[in-house]
């Protein structure tokens, strides 16, 4: 049996909900569905004022790159102006680079599962580099991974090569942005030199691709920190009732090629009613030329009512930084009544579904802090979702055994996101509900939704800004459970479980058992709203009392009683709850 567990990343603080579950199996090597990577124009790259340049190349002229290669079969990286066709077939494009035209790029998708690639690709002329003390290359990349690796090449000899991993943030199957703009400080490997060489190497086998174009190198200032990933939490809308006090953290470059020296981060939230919330870090007492660190604060936020709320980070030295735009982020997160999600609410066309349409369930770790209710899930789906397609919501314990599960419903044509060009805020969802909520004590809980017929397509969408474990989203087919690196937009709706007794605060309830159908096992839970003695009856069809428990006095509450069926044949029966109020009723299926 397989489970996930929750381990603590960053330790220095306290009462922050992030984690990351143990590996359960490495996903298999999904293809792109349809359009995935969003057609978008080149990231901001966060530069201000005027930027020296110190040599570039759009490999305009293919002979300023010299290609070598240990490759089965021989590969090289190449340089067009238009992808293969393998990759193109999956709806992957260009680079869509500033400069267009040529580009470089090294395919490890086309020659298939039998070849491996060792390829790489480096400059032919030296470049002088004596009048800058620092420097930094620049380049803009797209690419999809699965578990190649990427590297950038520096030599002052041409001879002798140092290799600096890159998009080492990326795992497997997942894209970048196109383009996704990378910056490399080199001061300390070329800076001042009088020959340089750089490159870039892949390493592969049968795995995706990197493309690559505009490469420069750009004279670094003396000062210039830049605010690298930045960390609250990982949920981007809270239920009131599961909030937990917030930790914040913050990495610092420095991209400069001097020393910084009393550097800090400064976190400001505002929103709600909780009152403004600005403190500042302790100082890291120097920061040498192109080092990297991460920064804790020592003070927690809680939020204390329902509303939006905005995060802004902000680092800060004592010299006069030379590129103050990077220094400062913004982001933010909602507190509602009843949403608890992992996503950012972007559609951008990007989703999970399998080939051929097969089938599956996918879903997202969620950690209840504060029992309550369990209402329904709502979900997002892309634009390669059929009609007449068959789902069902799901919820699964720590163990991934099934608890709670919904009806099967059929989905229509108004349920489906349409196909997008750039990113829409808002996508509509579907939410389906369970039969009677489900009552989550406080633990672990993923909640996911099972495509059940491969004769229609289900493409969850999937989406986020938001800084996530390595393994929060988890899929399951062919009966095992693989974890994922995207986020799927699925949502998990609460209600607090006062907000139910109040509507009938003396009732007795009886729900639906879980699971239903059972197996070798079956929970029942039942609320009371007054003291009195309790008793539980299982009848078969001719209404033979086939097994009964008795509960004795219980006080005001809610309990849960767990039956063994391994002596109950499969079929139908029935559940009934009796106290002095009278008698309640409920379907039990048993099937082994």
């Amino acid at each position: 049996m397989k489970k996930f567990y929750m381990i603590p990343v960053f330790a220095m603080i306290t009462g922050v909900s992030f984690g990351q579950w143990n590996t359960v199996n490495i996903p298999e090597r999904e293809a792109v569905k349809g359009n995935q990577i969003l057609k978008t124009g080149p990231m901001d790259p966060g530069q201000s004022g005027s930027r020296n340049i110190i040599w570039q190349n759009n490999f305009d002229i293919p002979g300023d790159w010299t290609m070598s290669n240990t490759s089965t079969p021989a590969t090289d990286w190449i340089i067009t102006n238009t992808i293969p066709t393998n990759l193109s077939g999956q709806n992957f494009q260009n680079i869509n680079s500033t400069s267009g035209g040529n580009f470089a790029i090294i395919d490890s998708d086309g020659p298939g599962q039998s070849a491996s690639q060792n390829a790489r690709m480096v400059t032919t002329n030296p470049i002088n580099l004596s009048s800058y003390q620092g420097v930094i290359l620049n380049f803009q990349n797209s690419h999809r991974r699965y578990q190649e690796k990427h590297f950038v090449l520096i030599s002052t000899d041409g001879v002798n090569w140092t290799e600096i991993p890159v998009n080492v943030g990326y795992t497997a199957n997942t894209s970048s942005p196109n383009p996704e703009n990378v910056s490399v400080n080199l001061t300390s490997y070329i800076g001042g030199q009088q020959t340089a060489y750089i490159g870039f190497r892949y390493e592969g086998a049968y795995d995706w691709f990197w493309m690559i174009d505009d490469v420069e190198l750009e004279e670094a200032p003396e000062n210039d920190l830049t605010l690298g990933y930045r960390f609250y939490g990982e949920f981007s809308k809270v239920p009131l009732s599961q909030v937990t006090p917030l930790g914040f953290v913050g990495s610092v470059i420095n991209n400069g090629f001097g020393n910084q020296t009393n550097v800090k981060l400064n976190v400001k939230v505002t929103g709600g009613s909780s009152g403004t919330f600005d403190e500042t870090s302790a100082p890291i007492a120097s920061l040498a030329a192109g080092a990297i660190d991460t920064i804790y604060l020592a003070q927690q936020f809680t939020p204390s009512d329902i509303g939006n709320y905005s995060i802004a980070y902000e680092i800060s030295q004592d010299q006069v930084d030379g590129n103050p735009a990077d220094n400062m982020l913004t982001t933010g997160f909602s507190v509602s009544d009843s949403i608890f999600s992992r996503d950012n609410d972007r559609y951008t066309n990007m989703g999970y579904s399998r080939a051929n349409k097969a089938t599956y369930t996918l879903g997202n770790v969620f950690n209840v802090e504060n029992a309550g209710y369990l209402t329904s899930i709502s979900f997002v789906l892309t634009y390669l979702t059929e009609v007449g397609a068959e789902v069902r919501i799901k919820l699964h314990d720590a163990d991934f055994e099934i608890l709670a599960t919904s009806e099967v419903y059929d989905i229509v044509a108004s349920d489906i996101n349409a196909e997008v060009t750039q990113a829409l805020n808002a996508p509509k969802t579907v939410t389906l509900t369970f039969n009677e909520p489900y009552f989550v004590e406080k633990g672990e809980y993923l909640v996911g939704v099972e495509h059940l017929n491969a004769a229609a397509n289900v493409s969850i969408a999937t989406g986020t800004d938001i800084m996530q474990p390595l393994q929060q989203a988890y899929v399951n087919y062919n009966n095992d459970w693989f974890y994922l690196t995207s986020t799927p937009m699925i949502r998990m709706n609460m209600s607090h479980v006062l907000a139910i007794n109040e509507k009938a605060a003396n009732a007795s309830k009886l729900f639906v058992a879980q699971p239903n159908p059972a197996n070798s096992q079956t929970s029942i839970r039942y609320e009371l709203g007054n003291t009195t003695n309790v008793s539980l009856q299982i009848m078969d069809l001719s209404g033979k009392t086939v097994l009964s428990i008795n509960e004795g006095v219980k006080n005001p509450g809610a309990y849960t009683i767990n039956v063994n069926t391994t002596s109950l044949d499969n079929g139908i029966y029935f559940y009934t709850l009796v106290t002095k109020e009278g008698r309640k009723t409920q379907k039990l299926v048993v099937a082994k």
